[in-house]
């Protein structure tokens, strides 16, 4: 299950978003637009791709909405999991549903099952600037089997701070973006105890037009996995 777990979660935090009073009108909230990622294992080997399709968006005088589909497949293009992302611009912030990499790896595990969420979502502010710390974000899902409780997954997000701006290059082109710098604390707890998963430390480069184009996940200082959009189609 943890192998299947942090490729879709790392590629779902691919696609969070930067400053707000841009990304708002950025291709994040174009109806149509396909956005593809590749996560690649510490020795260059591909291991999952993920294709974010923006199916639906709304928009109001003050706020605007956009409903992301998510599907994964490993380096064999066997499918491992889907998601649907929800993303909104409200009061000057920009908000991603944090269940959402909860629930990534939740399409394997059968009609039986059920899931319950609480949290706080991902929030980054209008303006941005280096050495600005953002705010935590957090889920907890619990998984129940046939009305029972199977699981429970917590997922947390803290000592978020941008810490340059600089030019990233990816095979889908070179952007401006914020460097940005987090730790992410994984917990799961099963009937037969706590399963021992150990923390990741996680750097990303974010553009306003997309969101995030290349994240690097470290375990105990070590380079575990990159990911990087790959290439944008526009409709």
């Amino acid at each position: 299950m943890k192998k299947l777990f942090f490729p879709l979660v790392a590629s779902a935090f691919l696609f969070t978003a930067m400053v707000p009073a841009e990304v708002c009108e950025s291709d994040l909230f174009v109806k149509g637009v396909s956005i593809t990622t590749s996560t690649f294992d510490e020795k260059g080997k591909l291991v999952s791709t993920g294709t974010s399709t923006i199916k639906e968006v709304e928009k109001t005088a003050v706020s605007v909405f956009a409903d992301m589909h998510v599907s994964t497949v490993d380096a064999k293009s066997r499918e491992m999991g889907s998601a649907d992302v929800k993303m909104r611009c409200e009061n000057g912030k920009f908000y991603m549903d944090m269940k959402n990499f909860a629930s990534s790896n939740n399409t394997r595990m059968g009609a039986d099952f059920s899931f319950d969420f609480e949290g706080i979502d991902i929030e980054y502010p209008s303006v941005m600037s280096v050495g600005m710390n953002l705010r935590d974000a957090h889920v907890i899902m619990t998984t129940k089997n046939n009305g029972s409780q199977f699981s429970t997954t917590t997922i947390k997000m803290y000592n978020r701070k941008v810490v340059a701006r600089e030019n990233k290059t990816t095979p889908a082109g070179t952007f401006d973006c914020w460097k940005i710098e987090y730790d992410i604390d994984f917990e799961m707890v099963m009937a037969m105890g706590k399963l021992p998963i150990k923390p990741r430390h996680s750097i990303e480069w974010f553009t306003p037009k997309i969101g995030a184009v290349y994240t690097e996940s470290y375990k105990e200082g070590k380079l575990e996995s990159h990911s990087e959009t790959t290439k944008i189609v526009k409709p």
